[in-house]
């Protein structure tokens, strides 16, 4: 059993590196290979073959860890790309009614831009769902390059609203100001962060 465990766990580590999408994702995938490689090394070794052997066969049999990684690439991008829209979206208020409350809605110049990104994102989430799999599509693809729009979207909202209430807004810096701002600067990090996760999965799908 100790052989098993090495092969198998050396064989999933190298897998890992390569899987896109966030860790709770790829760690799900994983368990689940892990379950499918110990089971089928276990039948090889009832069929006589020693465990550093079965374990060796099992990996055999699922493939190369970049033909693995190919056939997960998908599922896992198209995942994480709608967990950051989902993200974004649900998010997206709790920013947005400071700056409503701090400048009106005249004057928030990027209202349209908000609204253009809410619209793009219940788009994709609306035609990435459970029933593409039925059909062949390019929903991760797709999938990806909406919440890469979004991101931007977003990264350019909170840069133009800040921007406009620094440089033109007669509003004094008060404490709503502050919540306001404060708000908007932390989603700008995490949407940085997003924006790079984006891309990494870019890189992963096209490889794929």
């Amino acid at each position: 059993m100790a052989h098993d465990l090495v092969t198998i766990e050396d064989y999933l580590s190298a897998l890992a590196t390569r899987l896109p999408g966030s860790r709770r994702a790829r760690n799900a995938v994983l368990d689940e290979l892990r379950d499918g490689l110990s089971e089928l090394a276990a039948r090889y070794r009832d069929n006589g073959r020693p465990s550093r052997a079965a374990a060796e066969a099992a990996v055999a049999d699922f493939g190369t860890v970049d033909q693995v990684a190919a056939a997960f690439a998908g599922e896992l991008v198209t995942r994480q790309a709608r967990q950051i829209i989902a993200a974004l979206i649900v998010t997206g208020p709790f920013v947005g009614v400071w700056w409503l409350l701090l400048l009106t809605p005249a004057g928030v110049p990027t209202l349209p831009l908000i609204g253009a990104a809410v619209l793009t994102g219940l788009l994709v989430l609306a035609t990435t769902g459970g029933l593409t799999r039925w059909l062949p599509s390019t929903a991760p693809a797709r999938a990806l390059t909406g919440a890469t729009t979004v991101v931007v979207m977003c990264i350019a909202g909170d840069i133009g609203v800040v921007t406009t209430f620094a440089v033109g807004s007669n509003a004094g810096f008060n404490g709503l100001a502050a919540v306001a701002v404060g708000a908007s600067l932390v989603r700008l990090g995490c949407s940085v962060h997003l924006l790079r996760a984006c891309l990494g999965a870019r890189r992963a799908l096209d490889s794929a």
